[in-house]
């Protein structure tokens, strides 16, 4: 047999050559078969790294998305559904911050929660018919509802069924809703189709709304939907 890196002639069954020193007959496939083996491993290695980076992004991701909900007060949610609804045109969704007693209520006056969303859903679509539109906020002034300012509201909670017991906790937050929409559409145009009884300035409408804390759920009680 001869050497396959000098050519020299050896002996049948020697493992490495006697001139140059390197190995022959099974010797070579067998680190072949190392080196390929150690590759796999490095591949792997770096498959799984990839695997629990992505896993990890994943988490981060989760973690910013949980951070920016707990980053929004309790008592802006109705405010947001209200918003986005209305974005969406979807009544359902802009309800959702309406007190639950609310629709106990309406119930009591012939109207199901169902056949209310249907008709505020029927409203909102005529409104909107096709606009494409973009609306955010911003509280310029909170006030909790003190004894004094409460007496102010008594009169509208008490036409909705709501007693100061129910109300465990309320503020009269000044708002600032910004209109956006690469139609036709301005503030002017939204504050008159929904009724805010707001302030124009420029793009924004300016408005006070009440939110308060009924049977544990944050709720709008006046200045949106009322």
């Amino acid at each position: 047999m001869l050497c396959p890196k000098c050519g020299k002639e050896l002996k049948d069954g020697v493992k490495f050559c006697s001139g140059c020193g390197s190995p022959v007959g099974t010797m070579p496939l067998i680190l072949e078969e190392k080196r390929n083996a150690e590759e796999d491993v490095r591949r792997y290695r770096k498959i799984g790294m990839f695997a629990v980076g992505g896993f990890a992004l994943l988490i981060v991701l989760l973690l910013l998305l949980a951070v920016v909900s707990l980053r929004t007060p309790g008592f802006e949610r109705p405010i947001r559904y209200f918003l986005e609804g209305i974005e969406d045109t979807d009544a359902k969704e802009m309800l959702k911050g309406m007190p639950e007693i609310y629709w106990s209520l309406q119930e009591e006056a012939d109207w199901t929660k169902e056949e209310w969303i249907e008709n505020v859903q029927e409203e909102l679509e005529e409104k909107r018919d096709g606009i494409r539109l973009r609306l955010s906020y911003e509280v310029t002034g909170k006030k909790k509802l003190d004894s004094e300012r409460r007496e102010f509201y008594e009169e509208r909670m008490e036409d909705y069924g709501l007693d100061e017991t129910q109300i465990t906790e309320a503020y009269e937050l000044k708002l600032r809703i910004t209109v956006e929409s690469k139609d036709s559409y301005n503030a002017k145009d939204f504050e008159e189709d929904f009724s805010l009884g707001g302030t124009i300035r420029g793009n924004s409408v300016k408005l006070s709304v009440l939110v308060g804390k009924v049977d544990g759920q944050w709720g709008i009680l006046g200045g949106l939907m009322y």
